[in-house]
């Protein structure tokens, strides 16, 4: 098949790649020449001419190297565009120009090269069985819960003996050789901050078994009693804020000045009206069951639909081009300025099979919401709106302003798009709870 005036043709290459061969007879090569030559003739000033006014012979004796770009540029624009058209392909990537040559005659050929959506066809949507697990029940995350709120809200007093985990503790620490430890203020932070040669000895305040000091001093404060002090061999990690020690051993000595252990408040009424929103204890344990159970609940759902659309891709495999996989893994690693090149390509190449199989997901489920008229009708946007509206308190303008300015309706018409996809999965597979 050929556009008008270039004799074209499309070679298929793997992974979705598009190479159109490309061969333009010398009366198009000069006509497009000479309309380059017109438009840029009418544009130039040059002196002894009028503006607009150079001959056409001037233009291309001044301009020639630039007339040559253009037209180039210009045809492979026109044969791209047509090529696309009249066969139904679909970019999804940059044209690559290749293999630019000259032809006898004053023809002229080239080679484009892009990367086009994949053929999707959806053989399998049924049948499948997932297990949908059963979450724990709230009891466990509701003692959780309630034991740090309570460690919170503890008062901590002086106790004597060595610490433990869940004990706060203020040490000096005093370095040996010529790496230190921090720059913190006496009694502010936690070990290891920027270096300073003129205060060697540091005060620091922590509690133990909440990672706020590196592991082996917290070994080496629980073996010391209030007065005590003893000595560490510390590892510090590559990635420790203090350059000159990263990766380096360094020997320390530290001093337990005192030991705090933390007295817990009752859990009871007073301790719900004084730390929530609620008058009993009751009270406040049933939100938080209810709160736990929809949140594992929608977990579960989460991972069994994440379950069962791994099972309908793989039923319906198909390829997709290295550009969009190339983009997926960019977005997922996002802007992180410090990265350099080669840790971000050696980034992208461990999450590439991750990457590959979201851009397969999203296509697939967005080829079963167009097949099976699945997309979120506008009526089911705007209830959906609505309702955020209404838990926001907002008025309807101010919310609706801000859900438009954070192109946060097109991702609500994605979500409930989704959902009944979703949805419809559902219903032509099995979805059971384990035995």
């Amino acid at each position: 098949m050929s556009e008008p005036g270039f004799d074209v043709t499309v070679t298929e290459g793997k992974r979705c790649r598009r190479t159109l061969n490309v061969k333009v007879p010398a009366g198009v090569v000069a006509s497009t020449r000479g309309g380059v030559a017109r438009r840029l003739a009418s544009r130039v000033k040059l002196k002894g001419f009028r503006s607009g006014k150079a001959s056409l012979q001037v233009i291309e004796k001044r301009f020639g190297e630039e007339l040559k770009h253009q037209t180039v540029e210009r045809l492979v624009g026109d044969a791209f565009r047509d090529a696309v058209a009249s066969r139904g392909l679909k970019p999804v990537s940059e044209a690559e120009v290749d293999n630019v040559r000259a032809e006898p005659g004053g023809g002229l050929s080239f080679e484009v090269s892009f990367d086009v959506e994949p053929t999707i066809v959806l053989q399998r949507l049924g049948g499948f069985r997932v297990v949908r697990q059963t979450p724990p029940p709230a009891d466990d995350f509701i003692d959780r819960f309630f034991a740090e709120q309570r460690a919170e809200r503890a008062d901590w007093a002086p106790a004597e003996g060595s610490p433990e985990p869940g004990d706060s503790v203020t040490v000096v620490i005093t370095r040996f050789g010529p790496a230190g430890l921090g720059e913190e203020e006496p009694g502010h932070g936690a070990p290891g901050g920027e270096a300073s040669e003129d205060a060697p000895s540091r005060k620091y305040d922590f509690v133990l078994g909440r990672n706020q000091a590196l592991p082996e001093i917290e070994e080496a404060v629980r073996t010391l009693v209030p007065g005590a002090e003893g000595a560490a061999t510390v590892d510090f990690p590559d990635d420790h804020p203090e350059e000159a020690v990263r990766g380096r051993q360094r020997r320390l000595r530290i001093r337990l000045l005192e030991r705090r252990v933390p007295e817990l408040p009752p859990l009871d009424d007073v301790f719900a009206k004084s730390a929530s929103d609620f008058d009993t204890l009751e009270e406040w344990k049933a939100r938080i069951a209810e709160n736990y159970e929809e949140a594992a609940r929608r977990e579960a759902d989460a991972a069994a639909h994440a379950d069962l659309v791994r099972l309908v891709v793989e039923a319906n495999d198909f390829d997709v081009s290295e550009s969009l996989v190339d983009a997926c893994a960019d977005a997922m690693i996002g802007s992180v300025d410090d990265l350099t090149p080669e840790v971000r390509n050696d980034l992208k190449q461990r999450i590439r099979g991750e990457a590959e199989f979201v851009v397969k997901r999203r296509l697939v489920l967005d080829r079963i919401a167009d097949e099976h008229g699945l997309r979120a009708r506008q009526e089911e946007v705007d209830a959906y709106v609505d309702e955020l509206i209404e838990r926001s308190g907002e008025s309807p303008s101010k919310a609706k302003a801000g859900l438009r300015k954070n192109a946060a309706i097109d991702k609500i018409e994605q979500m409930l798009t989704t959902r009944n996809v979703y949805k419809f999965l559902e219903g032509q597979s099995e979805i059971t709870r384990p035995a």
